[in-house]
């Protein structure tokens, strides 16, 4: 059997609930230093810990760990992405011209 070719509406479909893009706030190629980064960083946090306790009393057993303190958040769907920047861009339109006004109403100028 063969597949049935898909149209282009069909793949924008497709990809707007399979894609992600890094919505976060950083570059999106900067994940692949921080992730590794911050992991190591959370796990050099436990190593201390282990080590106070064991400098403080080497006969005590090994104290409780603290949590992971960093989590890796999920990227977000390139609909739920695209749609969060159209309503941005609509809650932001107009708003060189609303301050024009403010500053002409302030200064006359």
């Amino acid at each position: 059997m063969t597949r049935r070719r898909l149209t282009p509406q069909e793949k924008k479909a497709l990809s707007y609930a399979r894609d992600t893009r890094a919505a976060y706030g950083q570059n999106h190629k900067a994940s692949r230093r921080l992730v590794p980064l911050h992991k190591a960083q959370s796990k050099r946090a436990v190593r201390r810990t282990d080590k106070a306790g064991l400098r403080h009393d080497p006969d005590a057993a090994l104290p409780t760990r603290p949590k992971a303190g960093w989590v890796k958040w999920p990227d977000t769907r390139l609909g739920e992405y695209v749609a969060q920047q159209q309503k941005r861009r609509i809650q932001s339109a107009g708003a060189r011209s609303r301050r024009r006004a403010v500053r002409i109403k302030m200064w006359g100028f």
